[in-house]
């Protein structure tokens, strides 16, 4: 992904003028994604128009993107030409107070791939020039020179050098007498193995066994008196009883369940509730199981310490247009994120409106537009608003009608 001063606008656009950007070569780029926000005092709608050429010179409109005040809108396009332009209007006496118009082009290898090769494209280097087949030419006919006569036959070599290191007579009659002496071990490793195969084991070769302890030290396994393997009986198993009746007759067997704690692992017993003996497991982890097996889980008791719900109260908002809230946190664990916000209130006028808007980083804010509906419930005007599959990580309210004698809060909950 790539942007640049062209593709980019922050200055507010002066009064009764028509910015135009300057011209982007998007050669090898095939989409684009852009943001677009404007703020102006009277100013309800702009039109943010986008432009491609195949040359740069004629530009055909593309795309009309209308811009309501206030509200930042995003989306994307396919590249279909080369180069791009784009433009927004301020069609009013004032000039605007905020304009940020992002464009962000996006290059794949598959596809846009420009053909039209020229000499600035294709370079190579190291290519042999004149100068340097005169130099292989002169190279071939100097070895052509020193070879005197070459008999195409049988080849007839009348004296030669030994190179360093070659083997002589003498070394090989050395390796003759090794190869030798390796036989012989080896016939008399066959024969031992060959002996040990009969009933008695009298020549068979012996090997001693040895076992490690837990502090690392090597112990010969031992044999009694009748070579039967020496065996430590001291740890005491009682039977378990054969109708199962009994508890008090079976061993105790603690369970644990092992932890790797960052590279420091142990093991803790698994716990049982004191009142009925039932296992006592993480509420979000038997809803997995839930999901995953489709099996009833009565018996286990859930451990409530981490809720699925939160809620607070909003104060201080939606006096001003253009206020905003205070930014709520929905987490950024995945297992322990809020993906779910429910906002109530009451006010005492008619035509109180606000909207959600949405962030990742809670800086770059975006919404939909989607506003309350007000009910009148006695002499107050009630009102709610929920969104569920909330996928980005912070959230906050954004004034677009002022209220009177407003009372917020929020719920957040989760169902992952």
């Amino acid at each position: 992904m790539s942007s640049n001063s062209n593709l980019q606008l922050v200055v507010p656009v002066a009064a009764n003028t028509t910015y135009v950007s300057s011209i982007s070569d998007l050669l090898h780029m095939n989409s684009m994604a852009f943001s677009a926000y404007y703020n102006h005092a009277s100013l309800l709608i702009a039109d943010l128009k986008m432009y491609f050429s195949d040359d740069g010179i004629d530009f055909i409109l593309y795309r009309t993107q209308q811009l309501d005040n206030t509200i930042t809108k995003d989306g994307n396009l396919v590249i279909p030409k080369r180069y791009f332009k784009f433009e927004i209007q301020n069609q009013e006496p004032t000039p605007f107070s905020a304009t940020k118009i992002f464009f962000y082009a996006h290059e794949t290898v598959t596809q846009n791939i420009d053909v039209n090769l020229d000499a600035t494209d294709i370079q190579i280097s190291g290519m042999a020039t004149e100068a340097t087949q005169l130099l292989v030419k002169n190279a071939v006919v100097s070895t052509e020179a020193k070879i005197i006569a070459c008999n195409t036959g049988s080849v007839v070599v009348s004296s030669s050098v030994l190179p360093t290191g070659a083997s002589t007579e003498l070394k090989q009659d050395g390796i003759i007498t090794k190869l030798g002496e390796v036989d012989l071990v080896l016939d008399t490793i066959n024969t031992k193995i060959s002996n040990g195969n009969d009933v008695t084991l009298i020549q068979a070769q012996q090997v001693l066994l040895y076992g490690r302890t837990n502090t690392n030290q090597l112990n010969a396994i031992k044999t009694d008196g009748n070579g039967k393997l020496d065996v430590n009986t001291e740890i005491d198993v009682n039977p378990v009883n054969s109708t199962l009746t009994n508890k008090s007759a079976m061993s105790n067997v603690a369970l644990n369940g092992y932890v790797d704690n960052g590279g420091n692992p142990y093991f803790r017993n698994l716990q049982l509730t004191s009142s009925d003996n039932k296992l006592m497991v993480n509420d979000s982890d038997v809803y997995d199981v839930l999901v995953q097996t489709n099996t009833k889980l009565d018996s286990i008791k859930l451990d409530t310490a981490h809720r699925a719900t939160t809620s607070s109260t909003i104060t201080g908002f939606g006096s001003v247009i253009g206020n905003v809230s205070s930014t709520i946190d929905l987490g950024n664990v995945a297992k322990d994120k809020f993906d779910t916000i429910m906002v109530n209130g009451i006010n005492t006028a008619s035509t109180f409106e606000f909207v959600l808007e949405f962030s990742e980083n809670g800086t770059d804010w975006g919404t939909d537009g989607l506003k309350p509906q007000m009910s009148l419930v006695g002499t107050d005007f009630s009102f709610s608003l929920t969104r569920s599959k909330i996928a980005c990580r912070y959230v906050r309210l954004y004034t677009i009608v002022i209220g009177v004698g407003i009372v917020l809060n929020y719920t957040l909950a989760k169902f992952n």
